[in-house]
């Protein structure tokens, strides 16, 4: 598996992270009736100056707009509104580490 690091700014937010353009993993967000599934990419980093939650670590599924798909609820879990992310052992300890790396050359784990 290929993980590489990347730095972006995008809206006054700089984005330093770690992330496979090669292993895909899955999401899912459920509310109420519904259920929406996306296959995609991982993606880990740090947000600097979000407008959105602030500072801190952000764990992102990515694909191409029109990928995900709606299912049904599975009838157990019709209590609760969920966001599930889904990673192989494999693919989370290689985000996992290379982060980790990454933080430790940048001095960047005053998170």
């Amino acid at each position: 598996m290929s993980v590489t690091r990347f730095t972006r700014d995008h809206n006054g937010v700089h984005y330093a992270g770690v992330e496979s353009r090669d292993e895909m993993v899955v999401g899912s967000i459920t509310k109420g009736d519904k259920k929406w599934t996306l296959k995609g990419f991982p993606k880990i980093n740090r947000t600097i100056g979000s407008y959105k939650h602030g500072d801190e670590v952000q764990i992102t599924i990515w694909n191409k707009a029109g990928t995900s798909s709606e299912k049904k609820r599975v009838i157990y879990a019709d209590k609760w509104d969920t966001v599930e992310v889904f990673f192989s052992l494999e693919v989370w300890h290689n985000l996992i580490r290379e982060y980790v790396k990454y933080c430790k050359e940048t001095n960047n784990f005053d998170v």
